[in-house]
């Protein structure tokens, strides 16, 4: 699931969170996969 809040006119907040159906392992992989992208970008 993913939520976007706006915090001020420019910037916004997301958050990013697996579905429900997720869970164990595969939780952890879609975590880490979206860290890593997110590390890879900065």
């Amino acid at each position: 699931m993913v939520s976007i809040q706006k915090i001020s006119k420019n910037s916004f907040g997301v958050y990013i969170k697996p579905n429900s159906s997720l869970t164990g392992a595969y939780r952890t992989i879609f975590i880490s996969s979206i860290a890593f992208i997110c590390i890879g970008i900065a």
